[in-house]
């Protein structure tokens, strides 16, 4: 049985992300209603690919709390320390649009912050 993985925002770094991790772990995407989830606490690894806000960190934390990850990967483009304050990793997405699932395929992808060489382990085995 494949492992599950969350992806949290259902746009196009979402959908991207979601074609590419799919292939080898099962995928949950969901949009702004993830905390309505029935299934909180059961995913190891949660994915945030919705854009930046004064109120990110704030809704981060919830999904966090929610869900308990054991590693938790921001794909958005943040302000610098924005990850820190989370506690997570920054791993933001390059690639040329609409075609990002094959971007994220080709381009070297990056980790930073705290449990990076667990998230680059997690998706290197994806690509």
């Amino acid at each position: 049985m494949k492992e599950r993985t969350l992806i949290i925002g259902a746009g196009e770094v979402g959908k991207s992300l979601a074609e590419v991790l799919s292939k080898k772990y099962f995928v949950v995407l969901r949009d702004r209603d993830a905390l309505q989830a029935e299934d909180g606490g059961s995913y190891r690894v949660i994915h945030i690919c919705y854009p930046y806000s004064k109120s990110f960190v704030a809704i981060t934390r919830e999904y966090i709390k929610f869900y308990k990850p054991s590693v938790t990967i921001v794909h958005s483009t943040v302000p610098p320390k924005t990850c820190d304050k989370l506690g997570v990793v920054h791993s933001p997405i390059s690639g040329k649009h609409p075609h990002l699932a094959k971007s994220i395929e080709t381009f070297d992808k990056y980790f930073g912050g705290k449990d990076a060489e667990k998230a680059a382990k997690f998706f290197n085995g994806a690509v």
